[in-house]
């Protein structure tokens, strides 16, 4: 098979064709990643989504290939012939010895324990759909650092092997997923390989009348806007770092079309924290009246309400509701209904252009002097100056991107906000959260 090897000449570097090949799966972020790096280096990208008439991988005059989500291994092994620079991005190891670019998939799962052993949780599951490279280890991160603190996770499986999930149909997952959530202890925390996969689980445990996250609290992986933030309850998820996936890999390749020395080993992206929805943002407890009142709060912390309010809203004296907060959460109700109240304003600072005052208003303060000064308390800064380090949120050399893909928020937050923005949960750790708008809905 013969292609373009030409490029490695001396005096300035000339344009390369560069093709991205997808599997099944398209990625739009991975996709943002690529061309960023193409726009700051002149390369002219091609782009083929796998077919499933496919009978071989055409990369003749092309310089070099990304390989950019699984792909079928008949594809691969097409390429054994080709001698110009490839690289494998997708989650799959690759029979075709090619350098890979992945995400650090232990570190997701170990990301997603951390978030739950910080809301309380004793009771854990891990949902996956078969038990490919990434799907076991997600699953063993998830595992190890629940193992550290003392606590295991329920592994429910639908595939056994490859391809044995995609080949179940909807109804069969709808029964499964059921069986599966009845027969967990309650309230339990559910780790999902996927946000698709969250969505579902979601959906089963809402047929089944269980409360999320009151009962089942619910984490995807990916944050994809358009599964976590129109499902029924908004879902938590954490945040795979595909765009810098994508732009480290094309950085990767690179090197190896001017003859810089490459990593034997996988380079591994590290998640980008993890975006706190509705489906998790509760604190796991077994007192029906502390469920009660958290619940109250949660769907009222915008109004002009009271402890009094949550007071009847539950079967407890004042007293008694006192003190299952500060046994529980280690917190005052008040300080639970400011928690909240201050998560809602920095997600309508970062997402709106909502005049400060109307922010405070919005989010249940009757007074804007009040809102200011315990906002700048509790951040370290102004509301303003909180909003300008939200917007100026871009990713490393965004500003040379050629590229017409726009870079939303979703794939590259600002880390300035995330560590800023706090969960004021009983055990604490800096960074990694950021708290959606949608908490609020």
């Amino acid at each position: 098979m013969s292609a373009r090897c030409t490029f490695k000449t001396a005096g300035p570097p000339r344009e390369r064709d560069v093709l991205v090949f997808f599997g099944s799966n398209y990625s739009y972020p991975i996709h943002q990643g690529v061309a960023a790096f193409a726009g700051e280096h002149g390369w002219h990208l091609g782009f083929r989504i796998q077919s499933p008439h496919d009978e071989g991988l055409d990369v003749e005059g092309w310089d070099a290939l990304i390989i950019a989500t699984a792909v079928r291994a008949s594809l691969l092994r097409g390429l054994l012939g080709w001698k110009c620079p490839a690289i494998n991005l997708s989650a799959s190891p690759s029979e075709v010895k090619m350098p890979r670019v992945v995400g650090d998939n232990r570190e997701i799962g170990r990301l997603a324990a951390r978030h739950f052993l910080e809301l309380g949780y004793w009771s854990f599951a891990y949902f996956s759909l078969g038990t490919r490279e990434s799907e076991s280890l997600r699953r063993a991160g998830f595992q190890d650092e629940l193992g550290a603190a003392g606590q295991a996770a329920v592994y429910c499986c639908l595939g056994s092997q490859d391809g044995a999930a995609a080949a179940c149909s909807w109804k069969n997952e709808k029964a499964w997923l059921s069986d599966s959530l009845k027969g967990l202890r309650k309230p339990v925390a559910v780790f999902c390989f996927n946000d698709l996969l969250a969505g579902h689980v979601l959906d089963a445990a809402l047929d089944l009348g269980f409360m999320v996250p009151e009962e089942v609290a619910i984490v995807g992986t990916d944050n994809d806007p358009l599964f976590c933030e129109r499902a029924a309850v908004p879902l938590s998820s954490v945040r795979h770092d595909l765009f810098h996936l994508g732009y480290h890999g094309a950085e990767v390749l690179d090197g190896l079309m001017t003859g810089r020395p490459v990593p034997e080993e996988p380079v591994l992206i590290k998640p980008d924290g993890l975006e706190i929805r509705r489906s998790s943002n509760h604190f796991a407890t077994r007192n029906r009246a502390l469920m009660s009142a958290l619940r109250f709060i949660r769907e009222h912390f915008r109004e002009n309400i009271g402890v009094e309010d949550i007071v009847r809203a539950t079967s407890l004296s004042l007293r008694g509701l006192q003190h299952a907060f500060q046994r529980e959460l280690r917190r005052s109700i008040r300080q639970e209904i400011n928690r909240l109240r201050f998560e809602y304003a920095t997600s309508l600072l970062r997402d709106t252009e909502l005049a400060v005052s109307d922010v405070a208003a919005q989010c249940g303060f009757q007074s804007l002097e009040y809102f200011c000064r315990s906002f700048k308390s509790r951040y370290g800064n102004t509301a303003l100056a909180f909003r300008r380090a939200a917007k100026a949120c871009l990713p490393p050399a965004a500003s040379l991107v050629k590229s017409a893909l726009p870079i939303p928020r979703e794939v590259c937050p600002d880390p300035w906000v995330r560590r800023q923005v706090s969960s004021d949960l009983p055990v604490r750790r800096p960074g990694g959260l950021r708290v959606s708008s949608e908490l609020a809905t």
